[in-house]
């Protein structure tokens, strides 16, 4: 599972050298933004619930995004929809908000490139946590 997150975050990564070649955004801008990415396992996420302990995991389930449910056209759009809600108020904070609508449109149409040559499917996990 974090290749494939690498794989992803490559493209984004891509995404904002496509911005520097087009002016939008400063090569010095992009040297200096530094993000740390992590992916936990199912697995782990169930151990550092019970690690912390005063919350129950009630629910974890994993989605992996399907490819014939958005259709070929939309299925970049969607994938980059679900990486902007992570990773915008970031990329905002550091670069500003008036590169985000074209980052995450260069952002789709290279997963959909991506997609034409191999499967690509995201995962997102859902936990429903109670206080014990």
């Amino acid at each position: 599972m974090n290749e494939l997150f690498c794989h992803l975050f490559f493209l984004l990564f891509s995404s904002l050298l496509v911005l520097i070649f087009q002016g939008e955004i400063e090569q010095d801008e992009f040297d200096s933004y530094d993000v740390h990415f992590y992916a936990p396992s199912r697995e782990e996420i169930e151990d550092e619930v019970r690690k912390e302990g005063s919350l129950k995991l009630e629910k974890l389930e994993m989605f992996e995004m399907d490819k014939s449910e958005y259709g070929s056209e939309n299925y970049g759009t969607q994938v980059a929809v679900a990486v902007r809600a992570i990773q915008e108020s970031m990329i905002s904070h550091h670069f500003g908000e008036r590169i985000l609508d074209s980052l995450f449109e260069n952002y789709a149409r290279l997963v959909d490139e991506e997609m034409a040559k191999e499967d690509i499917r995201p995962i997102s996990f859902v936990l429903v946590l109670r206080k014990i």
